[in-house]
């Protein structure tokens, strides 16, 4: 993740946000699609019987990848930038409360998730709980193609100005 995020940091300013954003994202869901296969996989019907620990063991090393791309994707992109953004779009007058509010939004919707993820998971079982993480992250691809402004190599007033 150290290693990610510091070549993330260093790309920031050189290859820009978007393209960062949308690398990272994508990453992200290939990782969840891969996690919810392995799970599928593993789970039903292809394990007799289903959730053989022999299955598991075998696929085992598929899912350690993923999420190791998983998180090189977050770090490079997502875990960072979305905050850069952040303090460069929202006017210097209410970049307190507005960075401020971003991140009470992010941090309840972190536990929002990590706290509803078991009954989730039980729910639609692991593959589809990964399938549908996958999903959002799709969704959050085209949501940075097409919303996010690239900031790279502008100032402050720059930014500011292209928004009014």
């Amino acid at each position: 993740e150290m290693v990610a995020t510091f070549f993330g940091t260093l790309l920031t300013d050189v290859a820009g946000r978007r393209i960062l954003l949308i690398t990272s994202t994508t990453v992200m869901c290939l990782s969840h699609v891969v996690m919810g296969t392995y799970e599928y996989f593993t789970e039903y019907p292809y394990c007799d019987p289903p959730g053989d620990s022999r299955c598991k063991n075998h696929l085992y090393p598929l899912a350690i990848a993923s999420m190791a791309c998983f998180t090189a994707g977050y770090s490079i992109g997502m875990g960072g930038i979305p905050w850069i953004i952040t303090s460069e779009i929202v006017p210097l007058r209410a970049r307190g409360f507005g960075v401020g509010i971003v991140i009470c939004a992010k941090w309840t919707f972190f536990i929002i998730i990590a706290g509803l993820f078991r009954n989730y998971e039980g729910t639609v079982h692991p593959w589809g709980a990964f399938w549908s993480f996958g999903l959002v992250c799709l969704f959050g691809i085209f949501y940075v193609a097409v919303f996010v402004p690239e900031t790279k190599r502008k100032s402050l007033e720059e930014i500011e100005h292209s928004f009014q």
